[in-house]
């Protein structure tokens, strides 16, 4: 195991998760307080996926041409640059307009960038980790990642609200600036990858795509990842403060404990996962289809439930199998291809995870709209448990 390199890798990826959760809060706390509109702010969520998507569809061309490791650094460099403009335009006097312009300009190129960062960060960690810790890895990673998320919107808000927008993007500038520099550290140590440069750039873009329709278990495995995403969207924001005004009865506060229960119980699933990590190895696509069922079992609850308190050791149960899910699908995605086709994969299967979340967005808060505020809960149960038995009918020969 190349120890110092994932470490580094792991470090330097908390720090630009913590950087964004906080740009996004000061991005969305400053176009407010311009605009007064909440159309405005609530763009930015929504901009974000859809660029990610455009940098995931793209990142295939690119990773023809470039090594992993300079797809990372370059990506991360150049969101810190873009922060640098960002920081310029909140500084600098101009109109309201031109500001608003130069904000959503930066959003859709860093969220672009970021569609490289996700599937190249995991389609390093089995060039830095051995085969036998690749869940102990995942699980960390994962784990570190709700543990950034939940810090991250908890201080940034605080941050915020006592700094201001300009104040918060300077401090994340810095956090940018330290996560792109530990990235020097991180040495890609695997086997050289196969040089997909001469290929036509049809068949680079269509690499990915190919090898996930062609194989069974990556084609089933895609199935349920989709009904695992479509089920994720009722934790979107705004289905969950609905849900705590007209089902719990409760203000706009117990959104924030929902939410903090809900990434406690992801934190404390993911250390769980991690002390699990060897047995886990063994059983990774039972370990993905009993989180899933066990997830949709307790989503179905939260859906029936009234009672505040009970609402909030549901959100806390729903961290164990959620990270268990997690794990154990990306391990398996690891597992089921090739070290050089990995991340054409990856990039494939991250585009289509993002397309599939923006519409479940979309459509559930169309169901809540229509049929109440349950229904987008009744449904999220109902697709994890589809997407279980995708997973435990699953079969590893292809």
């Amino acid at each position: 195991m190349n120890r110092r390199s994932f470490h580094w890798l792991w470090i330097g990826q908390s720090s630009a998760n913590l950087g964004d959760a906080f740009y996004t809060l000061a991005v969305v706390s400053h176009l407010y307080e311009l605009t007064h509109s909440a159309t405005f702010a609530a763009m930015v969520p929504l901009l974000r996926v859809g660029a990610m998507l455009a940098g995931g569809l793209v990142a295939p061309l690119v990773m023809a041409r470039f090594s992993l490791k300079g797809i990372l650094f370059s990506s991360q460099w150049g969101q810190t640059g873009l922060l640098v403009i960002l920081y310029g335009a909140i500084s600098v006097s101009v109109s309201h307009v031109t500001e608003i312009m130069a904000i959503f300009a930066v959003i859709l190129m860093m969220a672009f960038l970021d569609g490289w960062t996700v599937p190249t960060r995991n389609a390093l960690v089995p060039r830095l980790v051995p085969e036998n810790q690749w869940v102990k890895a995942n699980g960390w990673l994962l784990t570190s990642d709700q543990i950034v998320q939940l810090v991250g919107w908890i201080a940034g808000g605080m941050l915020s609200a006592e700094w201001g927008a300009r104040e918060l993007v300077g401090w994340t500038l810095g956090i940018f600036l330290f996560s792109s520099v530990s990235l020097w550290w991180v040495k890609d140590t695997g086997q050289p990858r196969e040089s997909f440069d001469k290929l036509p750039k049809r068949e680079q873009w269509q690499i990915g795509w190919k090898t996930l329709w062609t194989r069974r278990i990556l084609r089933r495995l895609v199935m349920a990842d989709i009904l695992d995403t479509t089920a994720g969207s009722v934790w979107v924001g705004a289905l969950t403060l609905v849900f705590v005004r007209e089902i719990l009865h409760r203000g706009p506060e117990w959104w924030g404990w929902i939410n903090g229960s809900y990434f406690s119980g992801m934190i404390l699933g993911g250390v769980i996962v991690v002390h699990l990590s060897r047995h886990l190895e063994h059983n990774l696509i039972r370990a993905m289809g009993w989180g899933s069922f066990l997830a949709g079992g307790l989503v179905f609850i939260y859906a029936w439930n009234r009672h505040p308190g009970v609402a909030l050791g549901l959100c806390l149960l729903m961290g164990l199998p959620y990270q268990l899910r997690e794990t154990a699908r990306r391990t398996l995605l690891q597992k089921s291809v090739d070290e050089t086709l990995l991340p054409h994969v990856l990039a494939a299967h991250g585009s289509l995870i993002y397309a599939a979340f923006g519409l479940s967005v979309l459509g559930m808060s169309l169901a809540a709209d229509l049929w109440g505020i349950q229904t987008p809960y009744l449904i999220s149960g109902l697709m994890l448990t589809g997407a279980a038995v995708i997973a435990l009918t699953t079969c590893t020969n292809e």
